[in-house]
């Protein structure tokens, strides 16, 4: 079984409807809050069965601080699609993104030890990537560059990326 976490997001919720597609059974990650409807009407403009791939998911709940709650989220898991962000460009937000996308990614890092999880995929994004190559774009190979001003959110992503490194 894959987990998708951040699965009620613009590209989480795209992730597990590609899996279902695919025949994979998949386990999605949502804060209590979230509203799933959201989700199955998003699901009309990609596929004509919007329900029968909906109703495929199984929703858990998820609360990043609580190691038990992530543990349980694990269980019989083999993949996990880390999706699950906070992004935001405000100033004010820094604390928060600092709190999920670095501390929440460490603690499911940390609960994937010792579980069944065999592969692990990250979503980070474009903003840590700086610096282009010859031909004047930026890629994948770009590196993060320390000394550059980053907005909060791109920190945020860049130090993610390091507990993956860790992890690994």
């Amino acid at each position: 079984m894959i987990l998708v976490t951040g699965a009620t997001g613009i590209l989480g919720r795209v992730i597990v409807l590609e899996l279902l597609k695919r025949g994979k059974k998949v386990r999605a990650t949502k804060r209590e809050s979230s509203n799933i409807d959201e989700v199955l009407e998003s699901y009309r403009f990609y596929t004509d069965q919007a329900d029968h791939f909906f109703c495929q998911i199984e929703w858990v709940n998820v609360d990043f601080q609580d190691l038990e709650s992530l543990e349980n989220a694990l269980l019989g898991i083999t993949d996990v699609y880390h999706c699950a962000a906070h992004v935001s460009f405000h100033p004010n937000d820094r604390r928060a993104m600092y709190h999920t996308n670095i501390e929440g990614t460490r603690r499911l890092l940390n609960a994937c030890e010792g579980s069944t999880v065999q592969k692990f995929c990250f979503v980070s994004s474009t903003a840590v990537l700086d610096g282009v190559d010859e031909k004047g774009e930026v890629t994948e190979d770009s590196n993060y560059n320390p000394k550059l001003d980053h907005s909060p959110y791109a920190r945020s992503k860049h130090f993610s990326e390091m507990e993956v490194w860790r992890a690994s």
